[in-house]
């Protein structure tokens, strides 16, 4: 966790101006990254909304995101962020209509319907094998294996 001392906690705050909306960070942002704000202290930069959340909410477990409710980048109003693991990240990006869901049938090489999924892993428990079903659906005996152990196809 960061501690900020009084002065670098003042000069966190002249990069922003609080409000009841979105507190948009004037300071320096990563451009390569969808314009996050970011806060140097000495040699190291901090995401800006990251940084807020720790000041403002407490200790930010590392392994967790600092997620905006808002979408605004920018934004380092702790009432619009919230912790979310990768899965709820992308899920609230997928919600929010801001990432396009690949998954399964939306994958642009997906050879194979849901209903294809389910009438493999059928097939296979009712004693049709691997090599038969990998002929049957043009799919590499690796790809049918996956499939029926859950790796691929996960979500169904």
């Amino acid at each position: 966790m960061i501690k900020l001392t009084k002065e670098q906690l003042a000069r966190f705050e002249r990069n922003f101006k609080k409000s009841d909306g979105c507190w948009l960070w004037q300071g320096s942002v990563v451009s390569d990254r969808g314009g996050y704000g970011r806060f140097h202290i000495g040699k190291k930069s901090y995401r800006a909304h990251r940084l807020s959340w720790q000041v403002y909410m407490g200790e930010w477990p590392g392994d967790l995101f600092v997620c905006h409710k808002c979408d605004t980048p920018r934004c380092v109003n702790p009432d619009h962020l919230f912790l979310g693991t990768t899965t709820d990240n992308m899920r609230d990006m997928i919600r929010k209509g801001r990432k396009y869901d690949q998954s399964g049938e939306n994958h642009p090489s997906n050879k194979l319907s849901e209903k294809d999924v389910f009438a493999i892993r059928n097939a296979h428990r009712n004693g049709i094998s691997q090599a038969d079903l990998h002929r049957q659906y043009g799919m590499s005996r690796a790809a049918i294996c996956k499939i029926i152990q859950g790796k691929l196809w996960s979500h169904i």
